[in-house]
């Protein structure tokens, strides 16, 4: 095994370092590419933290429009149609004892698929008959 003091060689002191390019090209193709690559990962990590952020409030956007049970109840709604804006525009053409049966039976009609099914008919029945045995019932009585 050669002794490793002979492959290097150490300045004596006082002595001038004479390097060339192709002493300090390893060197600096390292530094370049480390910076580099410390560049780019700092840039994609702020980028995909971007994303998240970006993709965080966009599902929370969409999770609230679904979860608004108080305002806008998924089994209330067809695409843009709202029920409770339907039946305001059906209920207002009747007398106010037969409108908030009208009004019930629609509403249970359009939730019948996406909750209770044949129970909510069977209410939106119930409230037929009794807007029905309302129809003549004079407001002051």
């Amino acid at each position: 095994m050669k002794d490793i003091t002979e492959s290097v060689s150490i300045p004596k002191p006082g002595q001038r370092f004479n390097f060339n390019n192709e002493d300090w090209e390893p060197n600096n193709r390292y530094r370049l590419q480390t910076a580099a690559n410390k560049w780019l990962e700092s840039a994609r990590k702020r980028g995909l933290e971007e994303l998240k952020i970006k993709a965080r409030k966009s599902v929370d956007l969409q999770q609230r429009k679904r979860q608004d049970t108080v305002n806008h109840p998924s089994h209330y709604n067809y695409g843009e149609i709202e029920v409770i804006d339907f039946i305001e525009q059906v209920a207002q053409h009747y007398n106010p004892k037969v409108a908030y049966h009208i009004g019930n039976a629609i509403k249970y009609l359009a939730r019948s698929p996406h909750k209770n099914g044949k129970e909510d008919v069977a209410k939106a029945k119930w409230y037929i008959e009794r807007a029905f045995e309302n129809w003549d019932v004079n407001m002051n009585d």
